[in-house]
């Protein structure tokens, strides 16, 4: 008999940001999952917020910026089993609209630093990797 687990998925927004050329903004994950990682912003989608919008006020608390949205990059199917959870996370290309980026939430990251894209960390979250993938950046992780 197939027995079947409770799951978990939920939605999840992440941006990438660039304000030169060839640079990436990431923060330094401080908790799971993916501590010690390096990541594009984002976070969970509220209930009834929609995806835009969920965009803007993660940045906005994890930045303290304002941003407009440029394109859908691709989506990412983060699943973590051991954590029985499955993060359905749509990546978008932003800019900088108003304000200079700072580590707003430094309870959650270690770090904030602008990348060139020749010289990333190796410890990048799966998110991030895809992103980059979709930028023809770097190969997928699935």
């Amino acid at each position: 008999m197939l027995e079947l687990k409770a799951k978990i998925i939920l939605a999840r927004v992440l941006v990438l940001l660039f304000v030169r050329m060839y640079h990436i903004l990431l923060l330094k994950r401080i908790k799971p999952p993916e501590a010690e990682c390096w990541s594009i912003p984002g976070g969970a989608v509220e209930f009834g917020e929609t995806i835009e919008d969920a965009i803007k006020r993660e940045v906005r608390e994890e930045l303290d910026v304002e941003i407009d949205i440029i394109t859908l990059l691709g989506v990412t199917n983060h699943i973590l089993p051991m954590e029985n959870l499955h993060w359905i996370s749509p990546n978008f290309l932003v800019k900088i609209c108003t304000g200079h980026p700072v580590n707003a939430e430094p309870h959650k990251h270690s770090d904030l630093e602008w990348f060139a894209f020749h010289d990333l960390p190796q410890n990048l979250t799966m998110t991030t990797q895809n992103a980059l993938y979709f930028l023809n950046l770097l190969k997928p992780i699935r």
